[in-house]
């Protein structure tokens, strides 16, 4: 019998802890610790940081700004159809995620965030989600 109490007990803690932390995350009183976001004078080592954060397929647009990513207007850049398709060229590009991205054309969007004249983050996003990124130079 003490057996089973102790499986009991054990079993109520495994299912009130999770919704202890939720309630306490929800009143502000268990801090959830974020990266400020990237501003375009950050640092190159700071946004390869934030990239390595990124998982492709995974991440998604809402997530970025967790991350450490300033998504609102003015703090980066937004691609056109014709400036994804000049950085990733449909026939040079043999990445699945970048040729399905290329075809959904209106449901394919890039941004570019800089952290200074020479680095640069462009995330493909596909219904919300990053499907592909590259660090490299910035492109003028």
């Amino acid at each position: 019998m003490n057996t089973h109490r102790k499986l009991l007990s054990l079993l109520c803690f495994l299912l009130l802890a999770p919704t202890g932390l939720v309630a306490l995350t929800g009143c502000g009183l268990l801090s959830r610790q974020e990266s400020l976001p990237i501003a375009l004078s950050d640092s190159p080592s700071r946004l390869a940081e934030s990239f390595d954060r990124i998982v492709p397929g995974m991440t998604q647009a809402q997530d970025l700004p967790g991350l450490g990513f300033d998504t609102r207007p003015g703090h980066m850049d937004m691609l056109s159809a014709s400036s994804i398709e000049s950085r990733f060229p449909p026939t040079a590009n043999g990445n699945p995620a970048v040729q399905a991205c290329l075809h959904a054309r209106s449901y394919c969007t890039a941004f570019v965030f800089h952290a200074d004249q020479q680095h640069a983050v462009t995330l493909l996003v596909m219904n919300g989600r990053v499907v592909h990124k590259v660090f490299a130079p910035a492109m003028g």
